[in-house]
């Protein structure tokens, strides 16, 4: 997004040129507080909270405060100052634009000592898991074989983030991975939960509704970057250099332990 505003005398001029996803639910604005002042607030009606990346530019404007390049905008905020420009005698003018992560780029970091309950459900085999060469190269992911409409469960409670349902195409090439349908979960401690391959309109859940642990959110599939029927699970929580995976325990009938290294 990219928003430019010129203050000159007493003409307040607003442009404002929107652009990137449509799903968010976050929103930043200015609110005119003076003649020559202006604040910048956010507004989140997800619950979840954003990670954004403020870029300011001024000529003969001054800040209220010392702002951060990176600032978490919480969950279900309906204002959120984030800084107030204050234009100077004369010509002055600012523009600002910014870009956002969904979740906490800050300060996610993982509960080593959660376990996880098997979002499988049953007992299915592990076709690849961490480090596995078909697609899985730096990645702490794994794979349960499991036929088309099996259920899927939480492994872990959280708020959904997003979900992709609308795709029935799949293949094994990696161009298709962005046919998969999917639903991701965030988690408390600021790291996100993925469940990828699900099939056409097999997903239960909608964003922002609570989860529980073990809940029934979905049915597995094929779509997406894949081989065979499977569900594609992992946590990672979003870095600057992108998504950085997690490696997690799981709760089985042998007790808790890592189902991949």
């Amino acid at each position: 997004m990219d928003y430019k505003i010129i203050y000159k005398l007493n003409f307040f001029l607003l442009i404002l040129i929107i652009s990137g996803s449509t799903k968010a639910e976050l929103k930043i604005l200015e609110k005119k507080i003076s003649k020559t002042e202006v604040a910048i607030y956010a507004v989140n009606t997800d619950a979840f909270p954003y990670t954004i990346e403020l870029f300011i530019k001024a000529n003969n404007v001054s800040l209220d405060r010392n702002i951060q390049n990176k600032l978490l905008i919480q969950s279900n905020t309906n204002y959120q100052e984030i800084v107030i420009l204050k234009g100077k005698k004369g010509y002055y003018s600012y523009n600002f634009d910014y870009k956002y992560y969904e979740g906490n780029l800050l300060y996610a970091s993982h509960d080593d000592s959660y376990a996880y309950a098997i979002p499988a459900g049953s007992k299915y085999k592990i076709m690849q898991g961490y480090n596995g060469k078909f697609s899985h190269t730096g990645k702490k992911a794994i794979d349960f074989e499991m036929p088309v409409g099996s259920k899927v469960y939480a492994a872990r409670e959280g708020v959904v983030l997003d979900v992709k349902s609308d795709s029935d195409k799949g293949c094994i090439n990696p161009n298709c991975v962005h046919f998969a349908n999917y639903i991701l979960i965030y988690h408390s401690d600021g790291t996100i939960g993925a469940y990828f391959h699900l099939q056409k309109n097999g997903v239960s859940v909608v964003k922002n509704q609570k989860i529980t642990k073990g809940q029934l959110i979905g049915y597995s599939g094929n779509t997406g970057w894949s081989s065979k029927p499977h569900l594609h699970f992992e946590v990672y929580k979003e870095t600057e250099s992108g998504q950085f995976s997690i490696a997690t325990k799981f709760i089985t009938g042998t007790g808790t332990k890592y189902l991949s290294q």
